[in-house]
């Protein structure tokens, strides 16, 4: 992080996970998440860093928009003043009466400047969009496995919101796999979507498979 903050907004919903960890892995996050915005980040096992990972992607955004907001009011106070010193006369100048199509063209300017400088002040930094789809290949899912999935998504008109991915990172931590897993298990069997319990309800054949597969896979191309 850029800028040490004062203060950060963490989403009430992304709290649900606190419901699939120990006392200890949540007392872990939320030091995880204390470190993070002082700029030292913890060592973590491998579901509390699941677990983190949501948190870590929406500060990551929200200083993205913390930073764009702070450099748009700073351009908009250098054209304030700008526009404040150009249009500005000294104090007991009397100016001839010669001047007059002067003094019009310098007011017509400041009334120009000043529309300009209130269409700046409408000016509101846009916070970067959520990507469902970026969120899980920054937690090293296969693309080609994570195409596979998406289109099965698309194709039951599952929603690819921040809600869903959060929920979708909830039922991962639940089972105890790894988030590349979780995803390719859904995709092997169709699903829209990942429970924890429809895993558990698979045969120990078919997640020995899943599993198994997605070592072999990043085993062979160098990954391990």
């Amino acid at each position: 992080m850029s800028k040490q903050r004062k203060s950060f907004i963490v989403h009430f919903d992304s709290l649900n996970v606190l419901d699939d960890l120990t006392d200890e892995q949540a007392g872990l996050l939320f030091k995880a998440i204390r470190g993070y915005q002082l700029g030292n980040e913890l060592e973590l096992d491998a579901l509390t860093k699941v677990a983190f990972s949501p948190f870590k992607n929406q500060f990551a955004r929200d200083a993205e928009k913390y930073e764009s907001l702070c450099e748009k009011n700073r351009l908009i106070a250098i054209n304030r003043h700008a526009t404040k010193s150009t249009s500005g006369t000294s104090g007991n100048q009397t100016l001839p009466k010669a001047t007059k199509s002067t003094d019009n063209d310098s007011k017509s300017k400041s009334k120009s400047d000043s529309k300009n400088d209130n269409k700046s002040k409408e000016i509101v930094a846009e916070a970067p969009k959520f990507n469902f789809k970026s969120e899980l290949l920054a937690l090293k899912v296969d693309k080609k496995v994570l195409n596979d999935w998406l289109a099965v998504r698309a194709k039951k008109k599952a929603v690819n919101s921040e809600t869903a991915f959060a929920g979708l990172m909830t039922e991962i931590t639940k089972s105890g796999l790894s988030a590349p897993d979780a995803i390719k298990v859904s995709a092997e069997n169709s699903w829209a979507g990942f429970k924890a319990d429809w895993y558990n309800n698979l045969s120990p054949t078919q997640k020995a498979k899943s599993t198994h597969s997605f070592e072999t896979q990043n085993y062979t191309s160098g990954k391990f």
